[in-house]
């Protein structure tokens, strides 16, 4: 697990776009902070801080706190090609 880094954080964040069971998430990078817009606990679209991701051989995994006061990975993760 590593801070939110432009060298931790392997997906792509250049206003990009992912759909999923019907929710259309946008990723994006505003003020060196990495940031995703998806639906929360209350199933509206919102926006949460990206602060940490976990990085493995294979896999990057994101996680916010999702005004909960405990972080949460997002159910979508970053794979690389073996």
């Amino acid at each position: 697990m590593k801070a939110a880094s432009a060298t931790s954080v392997l997906g792509d964040f250049n206003d990009a776009r992912f759909t999923a069971y019907g929710v259309t998430s946008r990723f994006y990078i505003r003020d060196g902070k990495f940031y995703v817009n998806t639906d929360g606990a209350d199933g509206k679209l919102a926006e949460f801080e990206i602060k940490y991701s976990f990085v493995g051989p294979r896999c990057n995994n994101i996680c916010s706190n999702f005004r909960t006061g405990r972080l949460q990975a997002l159910s979508i993760a970053w794979t690389r090609a073996a």
